[in-house]
């Protein structure tokens, strides 16, 4: 038997193989790209708690002070297009926080600009930001006690 002329079929086979396990293989989907802290934030957000000096802290959002009371039913809409809507809900902060305008995000994405015509912006230093939840730092001095507390939003149902 002629070495050389098994050789061409057993090379021509390989080559076959080949080209059919290449053609078979899938070509890999780039990967979604991560969301965007502006996409992630632009939804309407209800306060489901808020706590003493960390996430981790102590909750006080089922004490009877009124500055944590009246965030209860409040309704925080963050539009993609860079507008916003406050709504107070039945009951209504001192002083009012209802208000709409313009939202940014400022300072590498650390804080959120809420800007309402006649009124001074309201800078939001934000602690966390991911997928259907975000915190904020919110001082207070007077009532509960004073220092700052974290008021964490989730996704309005």
């Amino acid at each position: 038997m002629n070495l050389q002329a098994l050789n061409k079929p057993l090379l021509l086979l390989i080559m076959i193989s080949g080209i059919v396990i290449s053609s078979c293989k899938k070509e890999k989907e780039d990967p979604e790209p991560e969301p965007t802290r502006k996409e992630l934030l632009s939804h309407a957000w209800k306060v489901v708690d808020v706590r003493q000096g960390s996430e981790t802290g102590t909750s006080v959002f089922n004490l009877p002070f009124p500055q944590v009371q009246c965030l209860k039913d409040n309704i925080l809409t963050l539009v993609n297009d860079n507008s916003f809507t406050f709504d107070e809900g039945a009951i209504v902060c001192d002083p009012p926080m209802e208000a709409e305008g313009t939202w940014s995000l400022i300072e590498s994405d650390t804080k959120l600009k809420l800007s309402s015509p006649g009124e001074d912006d309201i800078i939001i230093t934000l602690v966390s930001v991911s997928e259907g939840k975000f915190s904020f730092e919110y001082k207070i001095t007077e009532g509960i006690g004073e220092g700052t507390y974290i008021v964490i939003m989730q996704h309005k149902s």
